[in-house]
């Protein structure tokens, strides 16, 4: 049976110990899950570890479990990939973290684009990032994942050009961008050393020409996702699937290995 998950990331987490769940996530235990005194529960630190626990006292605003045996299954994919995704409207943001986190990304950066269509005040950027960082550990707890993933302010082509300058100099990377206009449908096939990717999606309308060459003279490759046209948020997906597939965990195989 697959147990509750919580992170706990603010407090010392090892076994033999007490901590104690945020109110969010007491309430979640209580009122949504109903569980009960004694339940088990797991506990990541968002870090890396996880620990199987039971719960001492349940509280709406504390609830208090002790922390039993270490859990000590691999859960973490072996591909370190950062999604930048063009700002989308409505609740498709929403969708793209979450199901990003499933799928195993580390990191989240929404990126400003020419044909993004919300844009926000400092103030409303600030709560939308809250928001995502909800959606992504309330995701990384159903998956059962054992790290937090991060998801960052709002960026900018500064930003994005600095990162991508940054990232050959500390490991061997991959960096792709899925744009409709890519001449090769197909994406390209990376090397199988690679440990780190960078996945790069537009919003709604995909970017235009000159942002296409900014992002090539940055050393990210254009690809295609073959003769149909996604939505922004399928796009993202699909992506993050095949990459997965060709260099990571999903399956517990990989397409280039064959």
């Amino acid at each position: 049976m697959t147990l509750p998950r919580f992170f706990i990331c603010d407090q010392s987490v090892e076994a033999g110990r007490e901590c104690f769940l945020s109110s969010s996530d007491s309430h979640h235990a209580g009122s949504v899950l109903r569980l009960k005194k004694g339940d088990e529960i797991e506990i990541a630190d968002g870090r890396g570890s996880a620990y199987r626990a039971k719960i001492v006292e349940l509280d709406p605003s504390a609830t208090r479990v002790y922390l039993e045996e270490p859990i000590n299954e691999e859960r973490e994919p072996c591909l370190n990939i950062t999604l930048v995704q063009g700002l989308l409207k409505g609740d498709s943001m929403d969708l793209v973290i979450r199901q990003s986190v499933e799928l195993g990304v580390n990191r989240v950066i929404p990126l400003v684009t020419a044909r993004s269509v919300p844009r926000f005040s400092d103030k409303r950027a600030f709560k939308k990032q809250q928001r995502w960082e909800k959606i992504a550990r309330s995701a990384a707890s159903q998956s059962g994942r054992t790290v937090l993933p991060e998801v960052d302010p709002l960026c900018g082509w500064e930003e994005l050009n600095k990162l991508a300058q940054e990232i050959p100099e500390m490991e061997e990377a991959v960096k792709l961008f899925f744009w409709e206009g890519a001449k090769n449908r197909e994406i390209p096939r990376p090397p199988r050393k690679a440990k780190r990717v960078l996945v790069l999606v537009g919003p709604e309308g995909g970017f235009n020409q000159a942002e296409a060459r900014e992002l090539e003279s940055m050393g990210f490759q254009a690809s295609g996702m073959g003769p149909r046209i996604l939505r922004a948020e399928t796009a993202a997906v699909a992506a993050l699937t095949a990459v997965q597939l060709m260099l990571g965990d999903l399956g517990g195989f990989s397409v280039w290995k064959q």
